[in-house]
């Protein structure tokens, strides 16, 4: 029965006397400077110059990109301001023309209704007091309410019944005085006022 042997090249004998040329000048490759230890973090283990490249180079793209940013806002703003220029070039030499604004057309004035000029104003509260305060007017004579009923002539001793009362000449009722009785009538007077009533009338 046949057993494995362990391949190893430390007892082999072909790789025993091959000697493996190694480079010692590493300083050349592009890639030693990143990875290869400064001078001031040498002797410290794990440190490497990489954190120090990455900042390097996130700042000069961050710069980049502001440069970049602020010429496309120059330029913006360039375009903007000829913009405007050519704007007011095309103004002056191809004026809008002018439309005329419409009239304003006022509506009619309707005529006011019969019964608004008909209507009056009404009087004010403080002439209505003095209204209030004025006497009266006297009434006269022919529109006050009188009833001859009956006359019995017989010169100066006549007399009559005048609403509902026996009155000869002379007699007063109220302010009235009874000047003259006649065959069919009665003659008052009230201060400068005369008025005669029939017999069998009433006023």
């Amino acid at each position: 029965m046949m057993t494995a042997k362990k391949f190893s090249l430390k007892n082999n004998p072909i790789f025993e006397k091959t000697a493996i040329p190694i480079k010692k000048d590493r300083g050349k490759h592009p890639l030693n400077a990143i990875y290869s230890p400064s001078e001031k973090t040498k002797g410290k283990a794990g440190s490497f110059a990489l954190t120090d490249k990455i900042k390097e180079w996130s700042a000069k793209k961050i710069n980049s990109k502001i440069l970049a940013f602020g010429v496309l806002a120059l330029i913006a703003i360039l375009s903007f301001f000829i913009y405007l220029w050519w704007k007011e070039i095309l103004k002056t030499e191809h004026p809008a023309p002018l439309i005329a604004e419409p009239a304003l057309i006022l509506p009619e004035a309707l005529p006011l209704p019969e019964k608004a000029l008909l209507e009056e104003v009404p009087p004010l509260k403080e002439e209505l007091e003095k209204e209030k305060e004025l006497p009266a007017p006297p009434r006269r004579l022919r529109d006050e309410r009188w009833l001859l009923s009956a006359i019995i002539f017989d010169g100066a001793n006549s007399r009559a019944l005048l609403n509902r009362r026996v009155v000869r000449p002379g007699d007063t009722i109220g302010k009235v005085k009874v000047m003259e009785i006649t065959s069919d009538s009665v003659v008052l007077v009230r201060g400068e006022e005369i008025f005669t009533i029939r017999l069998e009338s009433e006023n």
